[in-house]
């Protein structure tokens, strides 16, 4: 596709559009009903950050699609895909070996007497990342680097990215993606701005965004009550986010919001999982009291309100509006 912006970009869109249908059929592995699917997959697919970096030539929606397929292969109990999927994922960045703390974890509760058929997977995993490294160096660079000099490599090149005073402007801490920050003169605030014409703003959404914490809430609930879903988003949220906050502190490496991209799927999932028994529960005292009352169609008014919200600021911050909207929110204004 040649040295152009459609050539850098092309692979980036096809992979994100893979990543959105891989997600579907593991909501559908977890077997969720169709309607939580749906609710799950629509929250996903049109999440801000997500479709951003499903069009820009950066490597973490590769890292995202191959994750999710070497985790819809784990679900599958196809051990040796999963172990090439993983393998791919952490070659395009190391943040994708993350997601095999929540699937080891998750076999160790459900799964551990298919500990043969695991193994092979996780040995699979660390000779395909190091048979894939040197092959792809090779294909590269037209020669052989030795594999332990390179994994050393990217390895300390990464650690030596820390925060600075002042900080790099687009970095930020890893709790503060939990909460929306508008309005910050310093841009410590939780946003990226890829360009300015047109204007890419990296940012997860906020309907997704000031729901985190009670999603993660209602997840504990639900592992408690023995929903293994719910402990496999538990366990994603601290496979791939929650580790950020001890690393950064123990090493003030730098961190961005970006990262949070490998958690947004698992979060999507606790979503549909929520708003789906809310559903419920609305059907249920709707059925009960055999009318719509106040309270019920308040209810039903509040989801489709935050849906459309959602889908509202998918359509405002991405190239559908034009830029010039964007230039007159904050902080990127004036």
């Amino acid at each position: 596709f040649t040295d152009k912006a459609v050539g850098w970009r092309f692979f980036a869109i096809i992979f994100g559009t893979i990543g959105i249908i891989v997600f579907y059929f593991i909501c559908r592995k977890l077997k969720f009903p169709r309607k939580m699917t749906m609710l799950a997959t629509f929250l996903f697919a049109f999440e801000d950050m997500t479709f951003l970096h499903s069009g820009l030539a950066l490597l973490d929606v590769y890292m995202v699609t191959f994750m999710l397929a070497a985790l819809l292969a784990y679900l599958d109990k196809k051990y040796l895909w999963m172990g090439i999927l993983v393998a791919l994922s952490a070659l395009c960045k190391l943040d994708g070996v993350l997601i095999m703390i929540a699937i080891f974890i998750h076999w160790m509760i459900y799964r551990k007497e298919q500990w043969k058929e695991f193994t092979i997977g996780l040995v699979t995993a660390a000779i395909s990342f190091v048979v894939l490294l040197v092959f792809f160096d090779m294909f590269i660079k037209s020669g052989i680097e030795n594999p332990i000099t390179r994994i050393n490599s990217l390895l300390t090149s990464t650690a030596a990215n820390q925060f600075t005073v002042p900080k790099l402007s687009i970095s930020s801490r890893p709790w503060t993606w939990l909460y929306p920050q508008f309005v910050n003169p310093d841009y410590n605030s939780p946003f990226i701005v890829y360009s300015f014409d047109p204007q890419y703003i990296s940012f997860i959404s906020t309907t997704i965004q000031i729901l985190i914490i009670p999603t993660i809430g209602y997840m504990i609930y639900k592992a408690i009550k023995k929903s293994e879903a719910a402990t496999l988003v538990l366990l994603w949220f601290l496979a791939t986010y929650l580790v950020w906050i001890p690393i950064n502190l123990a090493t003030n490496r730098v961190t961005f919001v970006f990262y949070f991209l490998a958690t947004t799927p698992a979060i999507c999932i606790g979503l549909g999982m929520a708003i789906s028994d809310w559903l419920d529960h609305l059907k249920k005292r709707r059925t009960e009291l055999r009318r719509l009352s106040t309270g019920v169609a308040l209810g039903y008014g509040a989801i489709g309100l935050w849906l459309l919200i959602h889908l509202a600021i998918f359509i405002v911050f991405n190239p559908a509006i034009p830029t010039i909207i964007k230039t007159w929110l904050p902080p990127f204004s004036g």
